[in-house]
């Protein structure tokens, strides 16, 4: 690309082989022939920044004695309170990955059942004379006693349990550490 520049703007650009003020350049243009229209060679400079930065006003740079003009972006911090909210989202986003892992090969729908296994789990243990509709189906379909299926569910739910505390509770710590200004 080749770039008309008027008070250190560009004003126009031109493709290789377009045309610029009667001038029509063929596909095998050399930069001499640009350059004698007075034309700018343009490159475009794309900066690196991270997810704490952002890019500002363009930035415009030209270099004489090489016919050449530079685009580039300005990188600017982002403000303490995107900073924050990046780094919250991905504390969280850390977390529910390690939940998904936990979980990772059961279906939603079982998971919407668990809460109410593990309650008729828990009650028949109390009162083995309490009705306990879901897991009765479960074992009927799965081939299995009802005894062992309930311990199953306890024991699975225990360990749910345990993983679950873990995890939450190194979410809340990062959360901690990033109010308090250590991350």
């Amino acid at each position: 690309m080749y770039a008309e520049i008027i008070e250190n703007k560009i004003t126009k650009m031109v493709r290789p082989g377009g045309s610029y003020k009667n001038i029509s350049f063929g596909k095998n243009a050399t930069d001499q022939e640009y350059f004698e229209a007075g034309l700018y060679k343009l490159v475009d400079d794309a900066p690196a920044f991270t997810e704490y930065q952002k890019l500002g006003e363009e930035v415009v740079s030209l270099a004489e004695d090489t016919k050449t003009v530079t685009r580039t972006r300005q990188v600017l911090d982002k403000t303490a309170a995107e900073i924050y909210a990046i780094k919250l989202k991905n504390i969280n986003r850390e977390y529910e990955a390690a939940i998904a892992q936990l979980t990772a090969g059961t279906p939603e729908s079982e998971k919407g059942t668990w809460s109410k296994q593990e309650a008729e789990a828990r009650a028949y243990i109390t009162d083995n004379t309490v009705s306990t509709p879901l897991i009765d189906g479960i074992a009927t379909a799965r081939g299995v006693d009802r005894g062992y299926l309930i311990g199953k569910i306890i024991e699975k739910a225990d360990a749910y349990t345990v993983a679950i505390a873990q995890l939450t509770g190194q979410r809340q710590a990062k959360e901690d550490q990033l109010n308090a200004g250590e991350l």
